[in-house]
């Protein structure tokens, strides 16, 4: 089992916001560039909405993403203990 920065278990061993843009994008360096530069501003997840939202205008179906993201191995060890820290909450 992997663990985060901060020590946590990892529940998936990737990064699935990366990976399914990898997967599924036609230009992954300019696809790079920008989620670089979104980091740089703390604008992750309005980068990521415009990112899926051009797979979406390439041909990229919601089913197809859904199915690559259903492909991703959940580490159960990980899950387990969020699923035990959940409970206490």
């Amino acid at each position: 089992m992997t663990r985060d920065g901060c020590g946590a278990p990892q529940v998936i061993d990737c990064n699935s916001d990366v990976d399914i843009l990898k997967h599924f994008t036609d230009n992954w360096a300019a696809c790079q560039a920008r989620l670089q530069e979104a980091g740089a501003r703390a604008a992750w997840t309005a980068c990521m909405d415009s990112e899926l939202g051009l797979l979406h205008e390439q041909g990229c179906t919601v089913p197809q993403m859904e199915e690559f993201l259903m492909s991703i191995k959940i580490e159960r060890k990980g899950f387990s203990k969020v699923l035990l820290v959940v409970t206490f909450i």
